[in-house]
This record gives structure tokens, C-alpha cells and sequence, in this order.
């Protein structure tokens, strides 16, 4: 799936639908992150934001409260989820793929980035080492993101017709806690804080699976290199549904070392 489908499906599909958060991954994923945050950085003079994949900008607007004379900025490759944000609230922002962040601010010069549910789209090496580069030193980064033990029952399903190196591929995730650990060791960045997230999603049907993932942006990097007979046959398959299945996420705060 190319950058210009993913803008797509997120201008067109994703923004006016990304609110919802039909199974609360992302309001609970954000609760755990706003902990870690208030934990480790309260002491720390905030005075610059960046979110890498800024969204309809849900959490900047809660450290908007928390850190209030900060300078907040945010880039994303979807301008309407982009029009969304700045509805709510006053950011400097930039339309573009994150793998050119640095080309909008110097080096050491943010205090806390955040890379949410990114590092599915984009390799999770050329994003640490951006925000690695544009953080102050002592800095923090906020992280999260899902792995390859999400989903498992989906992955088993979506084997039958893509082959593991295609599902590899799509998504761009961490294998697991370890390997973004020493990721992160290897662009001078310290984990002060980590949590797993687990949580069961169940779909009743395939049209409600296929809905969430398309409308969501959970699985639209899948479900977009489907054709239709594809798609007509996991519906026909017998007993599959209800599916119940397991999201994890992986919720990191570092700091630059």
C-alpha cells in the first residue's frame, strides 16, 4: 500500500470515522499515555510538542491543558484529519509524510514528541531516529504501538491469503517489548516507562470486522489489497464467526540519553 493510497483512505474514509473508537483501543491506549507522561515529565520544562502522526489531535489537546505555554506542532500525511485538529485547537502544522519531519525543525529542539499507532505505515527506525535527532537532550518520547502478538487470530486468518512476508510487509511494527527496547538503546534513547496493553475486540459478522477495520485505520492497510472474490470468501467461511481476538500495544516513554 503506497503513501498516496494511505492519504486517500484517510482523507476520504478514516477522519470523519476515527473519533469513534468503537472498541476504546485508542481512548485507552491515550489514558495510559497521559499517566506516563504526567509520572516523568511534569519536572521537566515543556516547552515545544511534536506529533508525528497527528490525527484529529485528541492527545495534544489533553497536553495542551497539561502544559499550557508549550508551542504544540504536528505533521500527517492526511489533510483532513490535519483540518480536524486545527478546528480544535492551536497548532502549527505540516501536510507531508513523517519520513520528512526533520525537514521542519532543527535538531535538539523539541522537548516531547509523540509517535502513536504510527509505526504500522512507517519503518519504526526511521521514526525513532527522527525524533531521536529533534529532541533535546534529556528530552522524552512518547510511544505506542501495537506488535506482532496483536491480532493473532486475524493474522492466522489473513495467512490464507497473504503469504507472511506480505503481512510483514504491511504493517511495520515491533515483534515485541525487546525489540523496541534495544531499538530505542541503539538511538540513544532510555525506556523510563513501559506497559502492556491488552484487550479483546469480538466481531459478530464479517461485514462488522470489515467495517472496523477499513473505517478505523487498524487493519486499512490490509483490507485494501483485497479484491472482491477475496473478500467474499472469508465472509463464506463457516464457523469463523463470532471472532473473538486480542489487541496489544506496547506504551513506551523514553528519554534521550
Amino acid at each position: 500500500m503506497n503513501s498516496t493510497t494511505i492519504k486517500q483512505m484517510y482523507d476520504e474514509i478514516i477522519a470523519q470515522n476515527y473519533q469513534l473508537d468503537k472498541f476504546g483501543l485508542l481512548s485507552e491506549s491515550r489514558e495510559i499515555i497521559i499517566n506516563q507522561i504526567k509520572k516523568y515529565s511534569l519536572d521537566l520544562k515543556v516547552n515545544s510538542i511534536f506529533d508525528f502522526a497527528l490525527g484529529t489531535g485528541d492527545t495534544l489537546l489533553i497536553l495542551k491543558d497539561i502544559f499550557p505555554d508549550a508551542n504544540l506542532y504536528g505533521i500527517d500525511i492526511s489533510q483532513k484529519m490535519l483540518d480536524i485538529a486545527k478546528d480544535r485547537m492551536e497548532v502549527t502544522t505540516f501536510h507531508d509524510d513523517v519520513r520528512n519531519v526533520e525537514n521542519y525543525h532543527k535538531s535538539n529542539s523539541i522537548d516531547l514528541i509523540l509517535i502513536h499507532f504510527l509505526l504500522a505505515y512507517v519503518e519504526p527506525e526511521i521514526v525513532i531516529s527522527a525524533a531521536s535527532k529533534l529532541l533535546k537532550q534529556g528530552g522524552v518520547c512518547s510511544i505506542a504501538t501495537s506488535t506482532y502478538d496483536s491480532f493473532q487470530k486475524l493474522q492466522t486468518l489473513a495467512s490464507q491469503f497473504l503469504s507472511q512476508e506480505q503481512i510483514k510487509l504491511k504493517a511495520k511494527v515491533p515483534d515485541n517489548p525487546d525489540t523496541l527496547d534495544k531499538m530505542l538503546a541503539m538511538l540513544e534513547l532510555k525506556s523510563l516507562d513501559t506497559y502492556i496493553l491488552k484487550k479483546k475486540v469480538v466481531f459478530d459478522n464479517f461485514e462488522e470486522l470489515y467495517k472496523w477495520g477499513m473505517n478505523s485505520g487498524w487493519l486499512t492497510q490490509y483490507f485494501c489489497e483485497l479484491n472482491n472474490d477475496t473478500i467474499q470468501a472469508v465472509s463464506d467461511i463457516s464457523g469463523l464467526f463470532p471472532l473473538e481476538d486480542e489487541f496489544q500495544a506496547i506504551i513506551t516513554l523514553a528519554q534521550k540519553i
